[in-house]
């Protein structure tokens, strides 16, 4: 029995060596994440299209939208069209509205517009804007386009063409802007943010508009960008009587450090709205780009914490794409694939083509999401 007892001692300070040992190992190799070694200037070149005006551009993928459930991700090339990437399987397809459209009607070589706004009550359906061409003679020779607002699913299944009449049934010559789907819409009942003009050269207006009843009520704009899912946060952007762009979550101002050597570009709101993503292109207006330029980054606003204490300039979380991982971009174009996960478009020198990344917000890379143009 002594001799038992003996060696569970023996053997539990043998486990509580091993797994002190394991514990060490594992805060040691999670410090550094082994897919990120630490770049040195010389060794992450700039691309050629950065350094010589002559070189040819490349193509990019741009993400746009990420489904409700999480599963899906619409995309574009280039921001035009649109597609459909599966998180799941990484299968992606074009989105293609033509078997749905009306017999006299086409759609141009635009197609639908990558600005996807999400029903507040069917997770399966969107507003999106499509340019159509009408046959409105009936001999199948002209067909004047025009934009349209169009409802659709995400399984493409359900088509309904909710562009004010009085637009109809061309559409609008001039681009309709689409600004969200309200949350006070219900079924049978919806509300959309618009803004249009009458005519090309016409006055600018900004309502929100309900298509059962043709109701358009002017609304104040303020250069409504982007909504959380709940619409609790809200983000404009909007310019000064200098010029000189200014931003907001709702009531509070958005005032970034040394903003005027920064390019705010697209943003996106987190799932469950806590988290805001901002690209930001970074330069210096002095010298031309070297090894040494910040370029592309993804900035992270931890919203709930800076809407209870809104210090300026705002604290940002910086994932720079260059010293992270050796890549570029012409825009990274974040969009959340998670509450903690982020889409981008990043490409290394050489690449022929600008793909869509997953990274997390600790600027992790996860992997490549799109692999074809």
């Amino acid at each position: 029995m002594y001799q038992y007892e003996i060696f569970i001692i023996e053997y539990k300070n043998k486990m509580k060596k091993i797994l002190f040992i394991l514990l060490v190992f594992i805060l040691f190799a999670c410090k550094e994440n082994p897919q990120q070694p630490v770049i040195t200037p010389k060794d992450c070149p700039l691309p050629l299209q950065f350094t010589d005006p002559n070189a040819m551009p490349i193509g990019m993928h741009y993400a746009s939208a990420l489904s409700p459930d999480g599963t899906k991700l619409f995309c574009s090339v280039g921001g035009v069209g649109a597609n459909i990437l599966d998180l799941r399987t990484l299968n992606i397809s074009l989105f293609d509205i033509t078997p749905l459209i009306p017999k006299n009607s086409k759609l141009a070589l635009a197609g639908v517009a990558p600005i996807i706004h999400w029903c507040p009550y069917d997770n399966s359906k969107f507003v999106v804007i499509a340019r159509l061409g009408v046959d409105t003679i009936g001999d199948g020779k002209k067909y004047p386009g025009g934009y349209h607002l169009i409802i659709c699913s995400i399984n493409i299944a359900y088509y309904k063409d909710i562009t004010p009449k009085n637009f109809l049934p061309i559409g609008s010559g001039s681009p309709i802007r689409l600004d969200g789907w309200l949350r006070k819409s219900y079924m049978g009942n919806d509300w959309f943010l618009i803004g249009y003009k009458l005519n090309d050269f016409g006055e600018s207006y900004y309502s929100s508009y309900n298509p059962m009843t043709q109701e358009i009520l002017e609304q104040e704009y303020k250069g409504l960008i982007t909504y959380s899912s709940d619409w609790k946060y809200q983000y404009f952007g909007n310019h000064d009587s200098s010029f000189k762009p200014r931003y907001y979550i709702n009531d509070k101002e958005l005032i970034f450090d040394n903003k005027e050597y920064v390019d705010i570009g697209f943003a996106s709101f987190s799932p469950d709205g806590k988290h805001f993503a901002i690209a930001a292109n970074v330069y210096d207006k002095i010298k031309q780009y070297d090894s040494t330029s910040r370029l592309a980054e993804v900035w992270i606003i931890d919203v709930e914490e800076f809407m209870r204490n809104p210090v300026q300039p705002v604290p940002v979380k910086i994932i720079n794409i260059k010293e992270k991982f050796c890549m570029f971009s012409y825009g990274l174009h974040p969009v959340f694939t998670s509450n903690n996960k982020l889409a981008v478009s990043m490409f290394k020198s050489g690449d022929t083509f600008s793909y869509l990344h997953e990274i997390d917000l600790d600027g992790n890379y996860i992997r490549q999401l799109t692999f074809s143009p």
